[in-house]
């Protein structure tokens, strides 16, 4: 059998500390934390769109749009008539008129189409919320999970790191006392 040699790597002649040995432990687990921790983001994220768009389509399927008639015409300076609104006139689910005031945009004549939501009551409602809420709400949640999990997992790291840093600084100045001496006294 032939002698064969050990290879020797780079790593087996470079002296490793314990506190080497805990802060890769602790990357490793921090890698695999983050790795998690973008799964969880993402669930949530996709969770919370589920949700806000399953709401917007129980909105979307109680409400209807009703146009409206302005009976009077908006100022185009809004100063003139601080709240915003018109009176209208539509026919309401019951098939009786209503007349209300209801918000226009500025430059509305009377006359003019207004657009109104209502519910299956003939109640005024505010218009179903589009798709991109449950875009914006899926995404805003999920990076809040991952913005929050990230300082954590930053902190945990910092704290591995200053802690590991100290026992690090007390065993060299252990090791300089048994060494130190020798040193001085040799010059």
């Amino acid at each position: 059998m032939p002698n064969r040699r050990r290879r020797v790597r780079a790593v087996d002649r470079i002296p490793r500390r314990w506190t080497d040995h805990v802060e890769d432990a602790a990357a490793w687990a921090l890698t695999g934390l983050s790795l998690l921790l973008v799964i969880i983001a993402f669930v949530v994220g996709n969770g919370t769109f589920g949700e806000t768009a399953a709401t917007q389509r129980a909105e979307a399927g109680t409400r209807m749009l009703v146009t409206a008639t302005a009976l009077e015409s908006m100022p185009m300076l809004a100063l003139e008539q601080p709240l915003f609104g018109v009176p209208a006139r539509w026919i309401g689910p019951d098939g009786q008129p209503r007349t209300e005031m209801v918000p226009v945009v500025v430059g509305t004549k009377a006359g003019d189409e207004v657009p109104i939501w209502m519910d299956r009551n003939g109640a005024r409602v505010p218009a179903p919320s589009p798709h991109s809420t449950a875009v914006a709400a899926g995404f805003l949640s999920g990076l809040g999970i991952l913005a929050a999990g990230a300082a954590v997992l930053g902190a945990v790291w910092q704290l591995v790191r200053r802690s590991t840093a100290a026992a690090n600084v007390r065993s060299w100045g252990r090791e300089w006392a048994t060494i130190g001496p020798r040193w001085t006294t040799q010059q």
